[in-house]
């Protein structure tokens, strides 16, 4: 999969009447609402620079999908493009890919990926996304430094699991949670709302599309080149 494959399904499912949804579960979680209404408030000032990781023990295997490149396998497209959405959904705009770099497994495909971005506000973005050989790691985090404070998010992913928000605003930390169900469960029930009053969700259309070209950009600044 790479951009233009994803152009190619966008435009099909235009010119058919039917939908391209992506499914980005932890969008519908109540706490990817929260984290809207934090940046909406203005408490963290002029976003500076923001930091996303999602990494997971998940040793090598040369028969699993997800370490085989010609399947689409690696650590970006698996789970880096988690955070390439959180910060993208997070600002609200289309950064370019600076710099990255990586690790291959003997297949090919990536197992660590570091990438910096750059957003045309100026805010600048770290994305980490790594398959590792540790027994039961698992880390999906989000963290956003401003002119004005700090916003601090564990475990985006599957926040049911345990989750925890920190916002630290003149001098004061604040930490709390957002209720919710198991991020499927949401994700059931906004497509089905969805499907029944053609709302259009987060993660649909163009938006799959301009998620597709940074994973691309960031292939290719680690000189992996662009996922056939």
């Amino acid at each position: 999969m790479n951009a233009d494959e994803a152009a190619k399904m966008l435009e099909a499912a235009q010119s058919t009447g039917c939908r391209l949804i992506e499914a980005f579960h932890d969008r519908y979680h109540p706490l990817s609402a929260e984290l809207d209404a934090v940046k909406a408030s203005g408490g963290l000032g002029e976003v500076l620079t923001l930091s996303a990781d999602f990494s997971s023990s998940n040793p090598f295997d040369p028969a699993s999908l997800r370490h085989d490149p010609r399947l689409g396998g690696g650590s970006l497209m698996d789970l880096g493009c988690y955070p390439v959405h959180w910060v993208r959904a997070f600002m609200g705009e289309e950064p370019k890919v600076v710099r990255a770099s990586g690790t291959l497994n003997p297949l090919g495909a990536d197992l660590s990926v570091t990438a910096d971005l750059q957003f045309p506000s100026g805010a600048k973005a770290l994305i980490t996304s790594a398959m590792l050989e540790e027994p039961g790691h698992l880390n999906s985090s989000l963290e956003v430094v401003g002119t004005e404070g700090k916003l601090v998010v564990k475990n985006l992913v599957f926040p049911s699991k345990g989750h925890s928000v920190t916002l630290s605003h003149n001098g004061l930390d604040r930490t709390w949670t957002v209720r919710g169900l198991e991020t499927y469960d949401h994700q059931l029930e906004a497509v089905v709302h969805g499907l029944e009053s053609g709302q259009e969700l987060l993660p649909e259309g163009s938006d799959n599309l301009s998620n597709m070209k940074v994973i691309d950009g960031i292939y290719a600044a680690a000189g992996f080149g662009i996922v056939q």
